[in-house]
């Protein structure tokens, strides 16, 4: 639906005057025509998009906490609804407008009000148990009540529903205005931290009383690139600037928190002085972003540092464990018996000795003597020979105790890629062989009304044979290969590397090659479905396995909010794992509409196709044919990895 002025908006609200338009919403000045004409202000998410049921799923739950907040500094929401898929809410109507009208104007004591009242709806919100972290403090977002107070908007949108805004809207979705986005946002790890929101305050608090940005449009990036902290032009006092710098400060733990600034505030208020900014680390104010619960659990938001994490192992320690599921955990390599080969050599130079003594004891002895010898000597060495005969047995039935551990069956497809190059790098990647053949791609029959557009229509393709990962690429081989982990559920080598981006996934395959002189690659968008569907083995399930999705993937009824290790659920036809859920896997393609398809555009040059859907997504996105994209530098919030294709 467009929003167009004189419109009325889900048959209620007569829109009269457009106030604001963000990535992701529209904001309008409303008479809701069955109160009176009451003058309301109304906020509408993905209008003209819309979200699926899912979306709008979760956008109820997640709002249903804002509705439980009270603090005299928050503009609350009075009612949440839904109109042709987009949510809406509807909020007071400041005629005042926002701090954005004060921008440049506001003397120290102004400032100190604004911030006294800033502060006290953002320690109210951090204090939350897990905390509200806002993600786009700006001018724009406190305004001003009828009684000249400062109220903050747009609390509540967590990082759960900027996913769910990313996947309808695409690109135009952020998480906050750049001018105002710390710097640990910027970089391969990004984090969500409480202090954030303390860096957005300094920055709209330097602006107020400056009238300026202070490092332009570039925000956090700056300092992230090593801008320095500017201070505020002639006129204000030290204690001020040194207030404002220390918000902004580049290291999260030595910004003040925001029950400090609300102290700070109050304090000068009262005395006309500035306090000396504190100087010990705020620590525990500033941890990593909460992460929400799903279905079937309680709506709130876990803090990461809160989910249990599987243990960090030991170098060189590839024992077996139970999982969280009962089923053992897939280690490394499996742990080898050197002893055996040690046992079979002092074992045959034991017979030796004995001969070699027996010699040299007995020279010169009769033809009785001999003959004796020579029996005790064939006796020893086929008691030896016995002996190394049982040592290989053992052996023998390790491997195949392995091969049955790694693949499920004697025999298998799967292919142990174990790539050691001349400098002694080793990589570990078992592959599975898919013979090429010809198959129904898109949204076939199994699929139902589940379909996207995009999925349309189901079209023939042929694919080569070729050799693809049995797993996720892990955590600790990203670690091998880049000698860092960008993951946001670190603690976890075996869980799958997550919030990669495509040209960062490159980077990877680029190092990788070179250090084991091998080929490997992403799966071409075909490739990929042709093995998550099972290839010539398929039998035509909704999901990589089974038409049971919990069985074969970890995703938002099952995943407790964050990855799994690798291979802890069912194998597809083909005996790969996770091709639905745990994390979505990037592809080698521009996203562009299949053949004989309308209305999808063809985003090559702008978009790459992502598969499988992840740990957080329901189970319309881990269906074999549902078809997700990303722009190739867009890191995930933390469920975007990969799987990787050998080539001969």
């Amino acid at each position: 639906m467009k929003l167009t002025t004189g419109n009325l908006f889900d048959n209620r609200y007569l829109l009269q005057q457009q106030l604001g338009v963000g990535g992701f919403s529209e904001v309008w000045k409303v008479q809701d025509t069955d109160v009176g004409n009451l003058v309301v202000a109304l906020k509408v998410f993905a209008p003209g998009n819309g979200l699926d049921s899912q979306g709008l799923e979760i956008f109820s739950k997640e709002y249903s906490l804002v509705f439980n907040l009270n603090h005299p500094n928050l503009l609350r929401p009075s009612y949440f609804g839904k109109c042709d898929g987009s949510p809406y809410l509807v909020m007071p109507y400041c005629k005042s407008g926002s701090a954005l009208n004060k921008i440049g104007e506001m003397s120290e004591n102004e400032l100190a009000v604004f911030m006294q009242q800033a502060a006290s709806a953002l320690a109210y919100l951090h204090r939350q148990e897990p905390p509200i972290i806002h993600q786009d403090i700006k001018p724009d977002n406190f305004l001003i009540g009828n009684e000249d107070n400062y109220l903050l908007a747009d609390f509540g949108i967590s990082s759960q529903i900027r996913r769910t805004l990313t996947k309808s809207m695409g690109d135009k979705v952020s998480s906050g205005t750049m001018a105002y986005m710390p710097p640990e946002k910027w970089g391969k790890k990004k984090i969500t931290l409480p202090a954030g929101d303390i860096f957005a305050l300094g920055a709209t608090m330097y602006e107020l009383l400056s009238g300026e940005l202070p490092f332009g449009n570039m925000g956090g990036l700056a300092v992230h690139n090593g801008a320095d902290i500017p201070d505020l032009p002639d006129g204000f006092s030290a204690g001020i600037n040194d207030m404002v710098s220390a918000c902004m400060a580049p290291n999260p733990n030595d910004r003040p928190t925001a029950g400090q600034l609300e102290s700070i505030a109050a304090n000068y208020l009262k005395t006309g002085q500035w306090q000396a900014m504190p100087s010990a680390e705020n620590e525990a104010a500033h941890k990593p972003e909460p992460i929400p619960f799903r279905k079937g659990q309680e709506t709130q938001e876990m803090p990461i540092d809160k989910i249990p994490q599987p243990p960090i192992p030991e170098d060189n320690d590839n024992t077996v464990s139970a999982t969280d599921d009962g089923k053992p955990s897939i280690p490394s390599q499996r742990r080898k018996r050197p002893w055996l080969i040690w046992l079979i050599i002092l074992a045959v130079l034991a017979v030796l000795g004995i001969v070699i003594g027996i010699i040299v004891a007995n020279s010169g002895p009769s033809a009785e003597e001999i003959a004796a010898k020579e029996k005790l000597k064939a006796d020893s060495i086929d008691a030896v020979a016995a002996t190394v005969d049982s040592l290989k047995a053992v052996a023998t039935a390790d491997s195949i105790a392995a091969a049955i551990n790694n693949t499920g069956k004697v025999g298998s497809e799967t292919q142990t890629s174990s790539t050691t190059s001349g400098t002694g790098f080793v990589f570990d990647y078992p592959t599975v062989y898919v013979a090429g053949d010809t198959f129904t791609m898109g949204c076939t029959s199994e699929q139902g009304s589940d379909c996207y557009d995009d999925e349309k229509p189901s079209h023939s393709v042929t694919v080569g044979s070729f050799n693809i990962g049995k797993y996720e690429v892990t955590q600790a081989q990203w670690k091998s290969v880049m000698g860092s982990n960008p993951s946001s559920f670190k603690g976890c080598d075996n869980c799958p590397v997550e919030s990669v981006s495509w040209n960062d996934v490159q980077e990877f395959i680029k190092k990788l090659n070179s250090l084991t002189g091998k080929k490997y690659r992403l799966p071409k968008e075909a490739e990929w479905e042709f093995a998550a569907r099972g290839g010539n083995k398929s039998r035509g399930y909704q999901y990589s396995g089974s038409d049971n999705l919990g069985s074969v993937a970890w995703y938002s009824d099952n995943s407790g909010s964050k990855t799994h290790p690798v291979g802890q659920k069912s194998p597809n036809e083909l005996g790969i794992y996770d091709m639905s859920g745990n994390v979505l896997e990037w592809c080698a393609d521009w996203f562009k509409g299949y053949p004989g398809s309308s209305g999808v555009s063809d985003q090559t040059n702008s978009f790459r196709v992502l598969r499988g859907g992840g740990w957080d997504d329901g189970a319309r996105y881990c269906r074999v044919s549902y078809r997700g994209s990303y722009g190739p530098g867009f890191r995930s919030y933390d469920d975007d990895g990969f799987r990787l294709v050998l080539s001969p």
